[in-house]
C-alpha cells in the first residue's frame, strides 16, 4: 500500500512539472521535475561544460558535474552521450554535485536550487528544492553518500540529511549519527587530491604537484576532481579544461573537449557539411570564445581573441557562412576566418566600417551586408585582397548613422530592418527607400526580418509581427490576430509550414496549416525563456539562448504541438 500511494504522489509531481511563481521571471520558475508530455530526446541543450565540479562512475556511464549540466560518457560505447540539463527536467543546468547509487541504479545531484534524483527505470527527474527540507539558501550540498538503505547529503556548512534511497523525503541529521565507514561517499568527501596519481600530458600542458593543470600560456586549470573506473581508466575533472582520461598503466592524462565555449548562445549557423558555429557575448571566469562543432564526430574546437592577433574580438553578434569563408560580426569589427588555411582577418573602422558594432552579416555571391549601429555597410568579396581596399557605406543618404538591427536578402532586394521602419534596397540599381504603407509598420522600430522566399516578409517588432505578402504585395496584419503577439521580437524564422518566433518569454510557434499559435517556454523544455536566435534543420528547430543551444524535434510523429 505504501509503494502505491509513493507512485502516485510522484506521479502527481512528474505531471506538475513546473510551477510558477512569479511571471516571466525566471528565477521564480520552478521545474520539479521531467515533462512526460514529451519522449526523453525531444529536447536537448548543450551548454558550457568545461567547468567541472565533480564526477560518478556508474555501471554502464561516468557521470560529469558541470556548469552546463551533467555529461555522460558511454562506457561501453566509448563516446559522450547527449548531456542532461534543465530540458530534462533538471531545475538549473550548474551541477554542484553528481553521484551513482548502485542499490537503486538511480543518479543524483545538487544544484544551487536544491537536489534531483533521476529514476533509471522511468527515464525521469525528480527535483527537491532547499526549502522543502530544511536546507538555508546560501549553503549546497556538496557531498552525497550511499549505504545500501539510505541516502545521506551533507552541506557545505556542515549541515547533514538523509532519506530512504527509494524516496525523496529528507530529515536532518547530526553528524553523531553517521557510518560514516560503511557510507560510499562522491562529491567534496570523496576528493582528495593526495591520492591522485602521477601523470603526464602532452601538447604543452603539465600537472604540477598542487593538483593544477598548467598549459604552455601559463594559465592554471585546477583539478576538481578524480576517480577510476572498472576498465582500469582513471577519470580526471578540471575546472575550465574539461574532463580528461588516462590509462592507469601509460598514465597519459588525454583531454576530452564536449561543450560550447560559451553557454550565451548570440548566434549560430551550418555549415554544409551540418557542422555548427556558435558565438555569444560574455566571459566566464575570465575567458570567452567561439566554437566550432564538427557535428558528426562529435568533437570540439575553440577560437579565442586573446590568444590571435588577428582576431580582435570573441564576442560574437551574428555569424554568416559562405563557400570560403565563416562571416562572423563581433562587438569590434567584422571577422573572416579560412577554414582551410586556419586564417583570421578582422575589418574594422580603420579599414571603412562606418562601427564597430555590428548587429548582423548577410553573404550573397559577391557581397558581405555589414549592419552596423552607424548604417549598412558592404564588402565586395571580389575587391577585398586588393591592397588598400576599403569597405563602403551604403544607402548612406537615407540610412547614414541609423541603427540598422537586420539584413535579410530574396534575389535583388535586401529587407533591412532599421530603428525607423523597413528599408528596401535594390543592390543591382543602387537605390532603395522606406517602407511606408499605411496598415504597415512605417516608423517602428524593426529588430528582425524573416523571408520566405518569393511569398511572406515577417518583420518583428518592439510589440508583435506584422506580415507582407509578396505575390499580392500589401501588408496581411498579424495572423490569427486573437493570440497575443505584442511581444518584442528577437529573431525570425519562416517555412512553408509554420513561422517561429524569438522572445525574452519563450518561442513563439504560427502554424499556417491550423491557423494558430503555440509557445514554447522552460515548461516545455527550453532552459530559458530568452530566445536569441533560430534555424530550421529538417524535422528539428534549433534555439539560441543565454544558457545554450537546443534541438527541438518539432516534426513528432506522436505529438501535435
Amino acid at each position: 500500500m505504501k509503494k502505491s500511494i509513493y507512485l502516485f504522489t510522484l506521479l502527481i509531481i512528474v505531471l506538475s512539472s513546473v510551477t510558477l511563481f512569479g511571471q516571466d521571471d525566471e528565477a521564480n520558475i520552478r521545474i520539479t521535475g521531467t515533462n512526460i508530455h514529451y519522449e526523453p530526446d525531444d529536447w536537448i541543450t548543450y551548454s558550457m561544460t568545461r567547468w567541472v565540479n565533480s564526477l560518478a562512475v556508474g555501471r554502464e556511464f561516468i557521470y560529469v558535474a558541470t556548469s552546463g549540466g551533467i555529461l555522460l560518457y558511454n562506457l561501453y560505447a566509448n563516446k559522450w552521450e547527449r548531456p542532461w540539463t534543465i530540458s530534462d527536467g533538471l531545475p538549473d543546468n550548474f551541477i554542484v554535485c553528481v553521484a551513482y547509487d548502485e542499490a537503486t541504479d538511480n543518479v543524483w545531484c545538487s544544484t544551487p536550487l536544491g537536489v534531483s534524483v533521476y529514476r533509471t527505470t522511468w527515464r525521469i527527474w525528480e527535483n527537491l528544492f532547499k526549502d522543502e527540507f530544511g536546507l538555508f539558501r546560501g549553503d549546497d550540498i556538496v557531498s552525497f553518500g550511499f549505504d545500501g538503505q539510505f541516502v545521506w547529503l551533507e552541506s557545505k556548512d556542515g549541515e547533514y540529511f538523509r532519506s530512504e534511497n527509494q524516496q525523496v523525503s529528507f530529515s536532518r541529521k547530526t553528524s553523531d549519527v553517521i557510518p560514516y565507514e560503511h557510507i560510499r561517499w562522491f562529491g567534496q568527501r570523496d576528493v582528495s587530491l593526495k591520492k591522485l596519481p602521477e601523470l603526464f600530458m602532452h601538447g604543452g600542458y603539465f600537472i604540477d604537484p598542487n593538483g593544477i593543470i598548467k598549459d604552455f600560456r601559463l594559465d592554471d586549470y585546477d583539478i576538481t576532481c578524480f576517480s577510476s573506473d572498472p576498465w582500469n581508466s582513471i577519470w580526471v575533472g578540471s575546472w575550465g579544461l574539461g574532463v580528461g582520461k588516462a590509462d592507469a598503466r601509460i598514465k597519459i592524462l588525454e583531454l576530452l573537449p564536449q561543450g560550447l565555449f560559451l553557454n550565451n548562445v548570440v548566434a549560430f549557423e551550418f555549415d554544409d557539411n551540418g557542422n555548427i558555429w556558435a558565438g555569444g557575448i560574455g566571459i566566464y571566469n575570465g575567458q570567452s570564445g567561439i566554437t566550432f562543432w564538427d557535428y558528426e564526430n562529435d568533437s570540439f574546437n575553440y577560437y579565442q581573441a586573446r590568444f590571435n592577433n588577428t582576431l580582435y574580438s570573441d564576442q560574437v553578434t551574428s555569424i554568416a557562412i559562405d563557400e570560403s569563408f565563416i562571416w562572423f560580426g563581433t562587438e569590434y569589427g567584422l571577422l573572416r576566418y579560412n577554414p582551410s588555411k586556419d586564417k583570421w582577418k578582422t575589418y574594422d573602422s580603420g579599414l571603412g566600417l562606418r562601427d564597430n558594432y555590428i548587429l548582423d552579416v548577410e553573404v550573397d555571391d559577391n557581397n558581405v551586408w555589414i549592419a552596423t549601429s552607424l548604417g549598412l555597410c558592404q564588402l565586395d568579396k571580389n575587391k577585398m585582397t586588393q591592397k588598400d581596399y576599403r569597405i563602403r557605406d551604403v544607402a548612406e543618404k537615407d540610412i547614414l548613422n541609423m541603427k540598422v538591427y537586420d539584413i535579410e536578402i530574396t534575389h535583388n532586394l535586401l529587407w533591412i530592418g532599421t530603428e525607423y521602419g523597413l528599408y528596401i534596397y535594390d543592390k543591382f540599381k543602387k537605390t532603395g527607400g522606406f517602407e511606408d504603407d499605411a496598415h504597415g509598420p512605417q516608423n517602428d522600430e524593426i529588430f528582425d526580418v524573416g523571408i520566405l522566399e518569393d511569398k511572406e516578409i515577417w518583420v518583428g517588432l518592439a510589440d508583435g509581427v506584422e506580415v507582407f505578402d509578396l505575390k499580392t504585395e500589401s501588408w496581411k496584419g498579424v495572423p490569427a490576430k486573437r493570440f497575443n503577439t505584442s511581444m518584442s521580437i528577437n529573431y525570425i524564422v519562416v517555412d512553408e509550414a509554420a513561422a517561429w518566433l524569438a522572445t525574452d518569454e519563450g518561442v513563439l510557434k504560427y502554424d499556417k496549416d491550423r491557423k494558430r499559435w503555440r509557445t514554447f517556454t522552460m515548461e516545455d523544455g527550453l532552459p530559458s525563456n530568452v530566445v536569441n536566435c533560430i534555424a530550421l534543420d529538417g524535422d528539428y528547430v534549433w534555439f539560441g539562448t543565454p544558457e545554450g543551444l537546443t534541438s527541438f524535434l518539432w516534426n513528432s510523429l506522436y505529438r501535435i504541438d
